[in-house]
C-alpha cells in the first residue's frame, strides 16, 4: 500500500474532526469565553484535558448544565486550544471569516493552519501520530519556509545591526498558549507550543514580539517550569547584544530573567575554566 493510500482513513478522520469543530453538529457541551460561544463533544475535549475531564464528571454547576464559562481567559487563545484539541495544530494567525455558532454575536475566525493533515500524518502506516511527530513536522515545516528567509535576509545586512523584521503576534501567541496548556492539563498542547516558540525564537530574536514574549513567558509560567524560560534565556546568551536594546532593558529589570541570565551566565564560565584546566592553558 502507497504512502497516499495510507494516508487516507487519517485524512479521513481529520476531515470529519474538522466538521465537528466548525459546525457544532452533535456537540453535547458549550464553552463560553468573552462573547465567544464554542460548542464542543465531551468526547474530544475531556480525553485531552484533564479540566474538562474533571469539570463533566463532578457534581458542580457545570456538569448539570454542559455550559463552562472561562471567565478569565483570553477568547483568542481558548480558540487556539480548541482548535489544537480537533486538529492536532493551531494556526498562527487568525483571519476574520464566518463563525462556529451561529447564536454566537462575537467575531469568530477560520484558521489558517501550519501544517495540512497530511503533513502530521505518519508516512508509514497512516495512522494518527503522537503528537510528538507532529510537533516534529511542524517544527520542519518552519525550518523549511521561515528560516531560509530569514537566513537570506541575515546574509544582506552587516552583522551588527538588527533586522528589520516585521514584529508578529506568533511568539507571544505560543507562550499563552503553552501557558492555557498547563491551566487546563493539555500536556501535548504545552509540547507543540513550545516547539513552535523555540523555532520562531532563534530567527525572530531581533523582533519586537520577541521581548513582549519574554514578559509573558515569566508572567504566565511558575519558576519551576523552566521550558519556555530556557529557550528565552538560551537565544539571549547568544546573541547578547539584545541586552543593549532600551525596549528590553525596561521589561527584564522587574523580572526572574535577570537572575537566569547571571546563572546561565555563570555556568558558561565554569564549563570554560572546566576546559581549560583539563587541557592546560594554552
Amino acid at each position: 500500500m502507497g504512502s497516499n493510500e495510507g494516508q487516507k482513513p487519517y485524512n479521513a478522520l481529520m476531515r470529519s474532526l474538522k466538521e465537528l469543530f466548525e459546525s457544532g453538529l452533535y456537540s453535547d457541551l458549550t464553552i463560553v469565553c468573552g462573547e465567544d460561544r464554542h460548542r464542543v463533544h465531551k468526547a474530544i475535549v475531556c480525553t485531552r484535558s484533564s479540566f474538562f475531564n474533571s469539570a463533566c464528571n463532578s457534581g458542580f454547576q457545570e456538569a448539570e448544565t454542559g455550559i463552562i464559562h472561562l471567565h478569565e481567559d483570553d477568547p483568542l487563545v481558548v480558540k487556539m486550544m480548541l482548535h489544537y484539541l480537533y486538529h492536532l495544530d493551531y494556526p498562527q494567525a487568525p483571519i476574520p471569516a464566518s463563525g462556529q455558532d451561529e447564536t454566537s454575536t462575537s467575531h469568530t475566525f477560520t484558521f489558517r493552519c501550519t501544517s495540512e493533515p497530511s503533513v502530521l500524518a505518519s508516512e508509514t502506516t497512516g495512522i494518527a501520530p503522537a503528537d510528538k511527530q507532529a510537533n516534529e513536522r511542524v517544527n520542519d515545516w518552519l525550518s523549511k519556509k521561515e528560516k531560509k528567509k530569514l537566513k537570506m535576509k541575515r546574509l544582506a545586512q552587516p552583522q551588527s545591526q538588527f533586522l528589520s523584521v516585521p514584529a508578529t503576534p506568533n511568539l507571544t501567541l505560543h507562550a499563552k498558549v503553552y501557558a492555557i496548556g498547563e491551566k487546563y492539563g493539555v500536556d501535548d498542547l504545552k509540547e507543540l507550543a513550545a516547539n513552535k516558540f523555540r523555532a520562531e525564537a532563534e530567527f525572530y530574536w531581533q523582533s519586537d514580539d520577541f521581548v513582549s514574549a519574554i514578559k509573558e513567558v515569566y508572567t504566565s509560567t511558575i519558576d519551576e517550569d523552566r521550558v519556555l524560560r530556557d529557550i528565552v534565556t538560551g537565544v539571549i546568551s547568544k546573541h547578547w547584544e539584545l541586552l543593549d536594546r532600551s525596549s528590553l532593558q525596561s521589561v527584564i529589570k522587574n523580572l526572574g530573567i535577570c537572575f537566569d541570565l547571571l546563572m546561565r551566565f555563570r555556568k558558561s564560565q565554569s564549563t570554560t575554566r572546566s576546559t581549560t584546566s583539563l587541557w592546560g592553558e594554552v
